[in-house]
C-alpha cells in the first residue's frame, strides 16, 4: 500500500446532510475531483470515505460522502487531516513536483555550498517560497526559474543560484 498524503483538514460541517468543510493545504479544489476516496485520520486511527461530490464554498472545499447522509454522523470527524494515497495523486509534467517530494531536500548553491534542508512552503499566489533551513539560519527562496536550477529527487538534492543580497539578510 502506497503512503498517505496529506490534502488538508476538516474544519467543520457544511449543512444538515452530512457535508465537510475542507481546509485545502494547496487551495485546490483538483485532486479531490479526481479521486473516489479519501482517508480521514487522527493520529494512528483512519478511515477510508467514498466521495459522493465535491465542490467549493468560497475558499473551502465541500465534501460529500456515500457512507453519510446527516450532520450527526459526520461531526466526528472535524479536526482530522484529509488525506490521499500517493498512488491517486495525478501524475505530474516535467518540472513539477509535490510538496511532499520537495521537504526535506539538502539545498546547495551551484557553486556547492550547503544552504541546509527545505523544511516548508508557502504558497503566495504568484510563486511558492521555498523555506531553507540549517542549524543557525533560515533563508527564503522564491521558487522561480531564475532561482531554481535543478531538481534532483533520486539523490535528495536541489541546486539553487542565488540572487544578489539572499545571503545577506
Amino acid at each position: 500500500m502506497s503512503e498517505l498524503v496529506v490534502l488538508g483538514k476538516v474544519i467543520g460541517t457544511h449543512g444538515i446532510k452530512g457535508s465537510l468543510k475542507i481546509h485545502s493545504y494547496s487551495g485546490n479544489i483538483d485532486t479531490f475531483k479526481k479521486v473516489d476516496s479519501i482517508v480521514l485520520r487522527f493520529q494512528d486511527e483512519v478511515e477510508k470515505l467514498h466521495l459522493e461530490t465535491v465542490s467549493q464554498a468560497s475558499s473551502k472545499i465541500i465534501l460529500n460522502f456515500k457512507e453519510h447522509k446527516d450532520i450527526n454522523s459526520v461531526e466526528k470527524y472535524i479536526g482530522r487531516e484529509v488525506c490521499v494515497f500517493s498512488h491517486q495523486l495525478p501524475k505530474l509534467g516535467i518540472d513539477e513536483y509535490y510538496h511532499k517530494d520537495l521537504i526535506g531536500l539538502n539545498v546547495y548553491t551551484d557553486e556547492d555550498l550547503y544552504l541546509g534542508v527545505l523544511s516548508q512552503i508557502f504558497e503566495t499566489g504568484s510563486n511558492d517560497v521555498y523555506v531553507v533551513r540549517d542549524n543557525k539560519k533560515e533563508l527564503l527562496l522564491p521558487a522561480i526559474s531564475k532561482v531554481i536550477k535543478k531538481v534532483d529527487l533520486d539523490s535528495n538534492k536541489m541546486i539553487v543560484t542565488l540572487l544578489e543580497g539572499m545571503l545577506e539578510v
